[in-house]
């Protein structure tokens, strides 16, 4: 630091000593200049005329860069112009991430009564709104808002939305056609049929070996739209607080893929919008990579090729060649061709 400073003193001695100088005076000196005394740069904004038409949001070219590109930000526009038309009314996404706590008490599905107070303050601010105070304009507006969607993990979309995302029926897109089994080691439920998703002529349609023994005939089953969603749960009653799981009925085939009707549905614009929960992909990421390197690299806990999981292969009658391998002294698990040795860890 000396270096430096002895360096600009050699090269502008005056110069340098005003610089001295300034920084002994009291800010104070400035408190009420309108431009900085060095460069000339005006303290405040520079306000344009307040008559001229501001641009609004560009055309794009068909990307997704913004909200205002999505189909469900030009469906409010299209279908309540009255809104649209006033750029300063707020669109919100809520964030639900740790609003739900964990532990044996965490509301779960009955989240509906905690967010009912929110719920209210939306319905007030969609239909009447609230009077504000635009200090651009100087003067007072009626700001309205809408919400158009949820950002949340995969189980708080679950208590979120009234859709079941664990058990026999947890697919969200296939509802109750969700193509399931149940491992008995592993004592999973594991979720089959996503070739269906590929292309008709895709060649894993008919490949056998390398998935679980059958060939993919189903087709891409079509989701139910908002309003199939919302008219099938209205009229269902559904039992509040916490369910005594010893004594429900184990008869699944009658279970319905829904456990309650989402409070949101109480807003009036709620069953009429294109996406109103959306995944946060942080978590979707992060369970991907941790179950990927944990079974690369056999990490106790983490791997998903375990002992149980190649029992559950031969219940499958799959993949002959990773059955274990059972000796007097212990249990023989083969390598599999992702298994890596020690160095290459």
């Amino acid at each position: 630091m000396i270096e430096v400073a002895h360096e600009e003193y050699s090269k502008d001695p005056n110069g340098f000593e005003k610089l001295l100088i300034d920084t002994e005076k009291p800010l104070k000196e400035f408190a009420n200049a309108t431009e900085c005394p060095e460069c000339g740069q005006s303290r405040w904004k520079n306000i344009k005329d307040r008559n001229e038409e501001r641009k609004q949001i560009p055309s794009k070219d068909g990307k997704l860069r913004h909200p205002a590109d999505s189909p469900a930000w030009k469906l409010v526009d299209f279908k309540w112009p009255d809104f649209g038309s006033e750029p300063r009314n707020l669109r919100l996404a809520l964030s639900a991430d740790g609003v739900n706590p964990h532990g044996p008490k965490q509301p779960g599905d009955d989240i509906g009564t905690y967010l009912a107070p929110l719920i209210e303050d939306l319905k007030l601010l969609w239909k009447n709104g609230v009077e504000c105070y635009d200090a651009y304009r100087e003067k007072v507006f009626n700001l309205r808002s809408v919400l158009l969607w949820t950002i949340n993990d995969f189980p708080a979309y679950g208590n979120l939305s009234g859709c079941c995302v664990k058990g026999y029926k947890a697919c969200p897109t296939c509802g109750d056609n969700t193509n399931f089994i149940r491992l008995r080691h592993g004592k999973k439920i594991a979720y089959l049929g996503h070739r269906r998703f590929l292309a008709h002529d895709h060649p894993y349609q008919q490949q056998k070996k390398s998935f679980n023994g059958k060939k993919e005939l189903g087709t891409i089953p079509e989701p139910l739209s908002r309003e199939d969603v919302y008219l099938k749960l209205k009229d269902l009653e559904f039992p509040k607080g916490k369910k005594i799981h010893k004594n429900l009925s184990l008869n699944r085939s009658e279970k319905i893929c829904w456990n309650m009707l989402s409070s949101f549905f109480e807003l009036p614009y709620w069953k009429d919008l294109h996406v109103r929960h959306c995944l946060d992909v942080m978590h979707i990421e992060k369970n991907v990579c941790m179950n990927i390197l944990g079974t690369l690299l056999d990490i106790p806990g983490k791997s998903k090729d375990e002992l149980n999981a190649r029992r559950d292969l031969v219940d499958l009658k799959l993949r002959p060649e990773l059955a274990p391998i059972s000796s007097e002294k212990k249990i023989f698990i083969p390598p599999a061709c992702y298994t890596l040795t020690k160095e290459q860890k």
